[in-house]
């Protein structure tokens, strides 16, 4: 659980992207979205990756029946 992760070791970059991922894919669209922004408050270099996972996520989210 990310959230566990998180609570334990919030300066831990990682676990607030895949967090924010996991929430994507619940449709949670303003939890995912303030996780990847802590996420970037972290790792502010990280921004093309992020977006690329992002929309990776969400190709795969549509693509789904």
């Amino acid at each position: 659980d990310y959230d566990r992760v998180i609570a334990l070791a919030p300066q831990y970059a990682a676990a607030w992207a895949m967090s924010g991922l996991l929430k994507l894919r619940m449709s949670q669209e303003s939890e995912a979205q303030a996780d990847f922004v802590q996420f970037l408050r972290l790792k502010p270099t990280a921004k093309v990756s992020l977006e690329k996972l992002v929309q990776a996520e969400r190709l795969q989210l549509a693509s789904r029946p």
